[in-house]
């Protein structure tokens, strides 16, 4: 789509991440709902440690995910300059929120400076996108974003509060996987 405006690039980049946000609804709640299965299958058992914090660390995988769907189309539209500078900056500021967080909050500490900084550079890269392409960010878009983030957030309280390897909490866990994955159907099209 070289060929296409710099507008309908941002509009087609808009709906991609868009889509891509339910996909990741779908995907990532499952590992922030059962981390001990995740990170089980996905690594090791020696990494069990981490499971409670894995939902912060999916999502900012997520965040990091769209970030780059932006980033690469502002390389489609030469503005090379941009997509390094927030790409660059982004990892600054990840080094520093790490720096900041880790020594008092250890294994969650790293999650929310990857949060942190993952969602800037979301937030700059797709405001420079609409900013070089004259077009708005659609609210479209936003809701699937705010509610990923809202979903694996109370997939983490969730599990805070439940004991993964009990009838209850694993039910309390379907449940809510359940509730969290119907109340996302609104953020779909019948296509999806």
């Amino acid at each position: 789509n070289r060929e296409s405006a710099p507008q309908a690039r941002a509009l087609l980049t808009h709906e991609y991440v868009r889509v891509m946000a339910g996909l990741m609804i779908v995907g990532a709640l499952p590992m922030a709902l059962f981390p001990e299965l995740a990170v089980t299958l996905l690594f090791s058992r020696e990494f069990l440690s981490a499971a409670p914090y894995l939902f912060l660390f999916v999502l900012a995988d997520c965040l990091f995910l769209s970030s780059w769907v932006y980033l690469a189309t502002l390389r489609a539209q030469d503005d090379l300059r941009w997509s390094f500078g927030v790409s660059f900056g982004g990892s600054v500021l990840l080094a520093l929120a790490a720096w900041a967080l880790v020594p008092r909050w250890g294994l969650a500490g790293a999650g929310v400076a990857f949060v942190f900084a993952r969602a800037v550079t979301l937030l700059v890269a797709a405001m420079r996108m609409s900013v070089h392409s004259r077009a708005t960010i659609p609210v479209g878009l936003i809701l699937p974003l705010v509610y990923l983030a809202g979903a694996l957030c109370a997939a983490g309280v969730v599990v805070h509060q439940t004991t993964s390897g009990t009838a209850q909490g694993v039910a309390a866990r379907v449940a809510c996987l359940v509730v969290l994955l119907a109340a996302a159907a609104p953020f779909l099209r019948g296509e999806e």
